[in-house]
């Protein structure tokens, strides 16, 4: 009996039966870990349908204690008076104007004290440059050039002192 050849041998059958066998071990998986395996799935619709049942009631009683003339009367008193609060707080148009210049002036003081301390830090930095040049003029004995440095120092030291003070009045 003469053989085909390996290279020539159709394998179409056995891969559709594969294909087959691996198509309804997929289904039977499926199947197995939907229906068998998970009793509780069915309780657990029973129990929504209960749970939504319960809400449902308590939903229409408490629309029946909504539709009550007491129910009402407090609702609206309840609105009075959340109106009123609204309009207290909202207060005057004179009241108003009052808190908006308040405000107004805590932002320009807020402004003020920024740049009184943004202008404290220059002259102490020029302070500082001042006093480099100050301690090299002592080092190598400038004593006419030590003194008018330490005098522009000094003054300095006095601008600072006051400059601190005004900004210790906005703190």
């Amino acid at each position: 009996m003469a053989t085909k050849p390996l290279e020539l041998q159709s394998l179409k059958w056995p891969f559709v039966g594969l294909a087959v066998l691996l198509a309804l071990c997929t289904g039977w998986a499926v199947w197995d870990e939907i229906v068998p395996r998970r009793p509780w799935k069915n309780y657990q619709r029973e129990f929504f349908k209960l749970d939504e049942s319960h809400l449902k009631a308590d939903l229409a009683r408490a629309q029946k204690r909504l539709d009550e003339a007491e129910t009402k009367g407090k609702l609206e008193a309840l609105k009075k008076e959340r109106d009123a609060a609204n309009a207290a707080m909202s207060g005057s148009a004179e009241q108003r104007r009052a808190y908006d210049a308040a405000v107004k002036a805590d932002e320009e003081a807020r402004i003020k004290e920024a740049e009184a301390k943004l202008y404290l830090g220059f002259e102490k930095s020029e302070q500082d440059a001042i006093y480099y040049k100050l301690r090299e003029a002592r080092h190598e004995k400038h004593t006419k050039e030590e003194a008018e440095l330490q005098k522009r120092f000094d003054e300095l030291q006095r601008r600072i002192d006051g400059d601190a003070a005004r900004a210790r009045v906005f703190e």
